[in-house]
């Protein structure tokens, strides 16, 4: 199986477990997500006001597997564990590090992105070090 099947697994498993655990398949069907919105290309407001990214597109596949629809919570990312635990969301993807403290009572999903970002400058530009 490739990396990105298993990663696409792990989270679908991650997904629907803590719906199970905490009651979506309820009579509202809707899996609330916490999530910092305004990290393009993760999550992002477009212009027509509709939330899109990697993370919304996340959510929406798990909620969807989960026979539910998806409602996302701008959350700061200092809180999301707090609305995860307290039961105001069901899950949270919003480029929560793998190295994150995780408190008691939080499941962590196999790690889904991993970056390696690099700044690009033409050849002959001259630059020196502050």
């Amino acid at each position: 199986m490739s990396k990105a099947k298993r990663i696409s697994a792990g989270l679908l498993a991650a997904g629907i477990l803590t719906c199970m655990a905490t009651g979506c398949y309820g009579n509202t069907k809707t899996v609330v997500m916490a999530s910092d919105v305004g990290f393009a290309p993760y999550e992002y407001i477009k212009e027509d006001g509709s939330l899109t990214g990697i993370d919304v597109e996340i959510g929406t596949y798990i909620a969807k597997a989960s026979n539910a629809t998806l409602k996302v919570v701008d959350t700061d990312k200092s809180e999301v564990f707090d609305k995860i635990l307290n039961g105001e969301c069901d899950i949270a993807i919003s480029a929560i590090s793998a190295s994150s403290e995780v408190p008691e009572g939080v499941f962590v999903s196999e790690v889904y992105s991993s970056s390696r970002q690099v700044i690009l400058v033409r050849k002959d530009a001259k630059f020196t070090s502050p």
